[in-house]
């Protein structure tokens, strides 16, 4: 499930995925295909992943829930709001 926002100029996205995809042995590979994994962490309230950037100038936030994995990216105009975007982040119960 991915759900994106924009106002033409500065965007953000959010992917979801659930279920037997996360127990692959090859879905983080898959899941963040195209992204170059940073060694800086991301962290708030129940979330420790890492951040991720984009060829195109992206950056993310990538992390596994207990029963999801989740990667938020945003535009570069947002990127000082990634951690205020991420932390916003609710899960929707399966």
């Amino acid at each position: 499930m991915t759900g994106r926002w924009s106002d033409g100029r500065r965007g953000v996205e959010v992917t979801v995925v659930r279920g037997a995809a996360l127990h692959s042995t090859r879905w983080l590979d898959d899941f963040l295909r195209g992204w170059k994994r940073l060694t800086s962490p991301v962290a708030g309230p129940n979330i420790t992943g890492i951040r991720t950037a984009g060829a195109d100038g992206r950056t993310g936030a990538f992390w596994v829930a207990s029963d999801a994995a989740v990667h938020v990216t945003v535009s570069p105009e947002l990127a000082g709001e990634l951690d205020r975007i991420t932390t916003g982040v609710r899960l929707p119960v399966p």
